[in-house]
């Protein structure tokens, strides 16, 4: 028979993966649903209107899709890339380059992700702790973390309120 401390790091790798398998497959599963974060339908293929693009929205709250170094990245554009760094570096009085800014988006688990997200965003950070797609679906929705950071991203607050108001 195994004893409870074999049975209890398995159980916690097997959560652990499948939050990692699930969050890796979101933007995926999302675009094969036609399904919008928000819980809205895209317009299907037949349909005359042409089809609206699926967002990718953070665990904060921001749109990845419409971020310019996730739009950089995923039309592989150098040049766009070293302008985004650019500005960044000046918005933000730090040296930021290119590598910084290559970017997946922050629901990507095993993709490219800029250096914040990857290793300094408690947003994140928390949101893959506790397993949920975005921290509108989170039992402690707002907390403080994301008190704070609506004070500089007031958007992704609005955000997060409509798909939380759904939930």
């Amino acid at each position: 028979m195994e004893n409870s401390k074999d049975t209890l790091d398995r159980r916690r790798f097997l959560k652990t993966t499948g939050a990692v398998c699930i969050a890796s497959c979101l933007p995926l599963a999302l675009g094969c649903s036609g399904k919008k974060e928000t819980g809205e339908t895209a317009k299907s293929s037949l349909d005359k209107e042409p089809e609206t693009e699926v967002k990718m929205i953070a665990m904060c709250g921001l749109v990845c899709t419409e971020c310019e170094a996730y739009i950089a990245t995923k039309n592989n554009d150098q040049a766009a890339k070293e302008e985004v760094a650019k500005k960044w570096s000046e918005m933000y009085g730090a040296e930021v380059t290119v590598k910084e800014v290559t970017c997946d988006g922050c629901q990507s688990t095993t993709g490219r992700l800029s250096s914040y997200a990857s290793s300094m965003c408690e947003v994140r950070t928390c949101a893959l702790e506790k397993q949920v797609t975005n921290c509108a679906h989170c039992q402690e929705y707002a907390c403080e973390k994301l008190t704070e950071f609506y004070k500089i991203a007031p958007e992704a607050k609005k955000v997060l309120d409509e798909i939380h108001a759904k939930t």
